[in-house]
């Protein structure tokens, strides 16, 4: 009975593809505050980013999105949850907390170059815990587990 209860639901789940379609940039609103924490992260992307911190990035492709879900899985639901909402199992023992990429304004409060060059570098000299990933992933592995996490924001 149970390997007709485990047949059932493979075939049920094969149909379903857990990664969500590509999505485009959204522009942070000009009246969002950031607090002081944020802007010293702010600050610190646009000194080293200059110029291209407000540059724009393209849509993912399905497959960059199938491959972001997976680098995610692997490096980043611990801290952030398996559905982007800061509350993976490491996230009790953080300070300051994980990012919450459901929440739109929390999304917004950086640019995508700057949320890129987060994943990069890191955040271990700003005083939180985000690794540099940087050492492990390549530009294109970070676009696209950073198009990847996009697909959380909730409207």
């Amino acid at each position: 009975m149970w390997r007709l209860v485990l047949a059932v639901l493979f075939l049920i789940s094969c149909g379903q593809d857990p990664v969500p379609p590509p999505t485009q940039s959204i522009a942070r609103p000009a009246d969002l505050k950031l607090d002081e924490y944020a802007q010293k992260i702010e600050d610190f992307l646009k000194k080293e980013l200059a110029e291209s911190y407000n540059d724009s990035i393209s849509v993912a492709t399905e497959k960059q999105m199938r491959e972001g879900h997976a680098i995610y899985q692997q490096r980043c639901a611990g801290c952030h949850g398996t559905t982007g909402m800061g509350d993976g199992m490491l996230a009790a023992h953080l300070n300051p907390k994980p990012s919450n990429f459901t929440d739109k304004y929390s999304a917004l409060r950086f640019s995508d170059k700057g949320r890129m060059h987060i994943i990069k570098v890191g955040l271990m000299k700003h005083g939180a815990q985000m690794t540099p990933f940087g050492e492990f992933l390549d530009d294109d592995d970070i676009f696209a587990v950073y198009s990847y996490t996009k697909a959380f924001i909730k409207e």
